[in-house]
């Protein structure tokens, strides 16, 4: 039986949640099975379905911290696979952080935002001689200045939420508004450019 919204060609596999949760979890079958997707053509593991069943049983809560537990569970039982976990709701993706910044000084909102994504504190291990060292996944540095100049460009004049979108491959910011008019005519002159030479 196919997921929904998941073509044929794509590789799909179901566990139960008790498999990795409770006393009983076994992360090893679990790695075993995302280093199997990541030598072959690559999949999608689906965790929190029964055997036969199509969707998840209707009283299943998931805690947001086994996103994470999966996630370092399986980098530290393999070499090279990466696992991002995703929270799903009939098939629509769920990953939502929430703060208000009515509540939150702009510092203590920035510090939160930090803190709190887990995605922000990732790491790879890269082979440095005989050693490995530690690079992190996101600058602090880098992601505070960006958090700062979407609190302090945004239009406040204008309703609308500042979205972090985070992909496998970039972090997005998205302010509402727009540029004012001079500086979105020199940005277009700069894609133009661009695109040009």
């Amino acid at each position: 039986m196919r997921h929904p919204g998941v073509s044929a060609a794509h590789h799909v596999d179901r566990k139960s949640l008790r498999k990795i949760t409770g006393r009983t979890a076994d992360f090893h079958e679990l790695a075993q099975d995302c280093v199997c997707f990541a030598n072959g053509a690559g999949g999608e593991l689906l965790v929190g379905l029964e055997d036969g069943e199509a969707h998840p049983p209707p009283a299943q809560r998931v805690d947001r911290a086994l996103l994470d537990q999966i996630r370092k569970r399986v980098a530290e039982l393999t070499v090279n696979v990466e696992v991002l976990p995703e929270i799903r709701l009939d098939g629509v993706k769920i990953g939502k952080h929430v703060w208000d910044d009515q509540v939150l000084s702009p510092i203590e909102l920035i510090d939160t935002v930090w803190t709190e994504v887990p995605d922000f504190r990732e790491s790879y291990e890269l082979p440095a001689g005989m050693f490995r060292t530690t690079v992190p996944a996101f600058d602090q540095e880098v992601v505070r200045e960006l958090l700062v100049n979407a609190l302090v460009h945004r239009r406040y004049t204008q309703r609308g939420d500042i979205f972090l979108n985070l992909h496998p491959d970039r972090l997005e910011i998205v302010n509402p508004g727009r540029l004012p008019r001079s500086r979105a005519r020199r940005a277009a002159g700069v894609r133009r450019l661009g695109a040009t030479s």
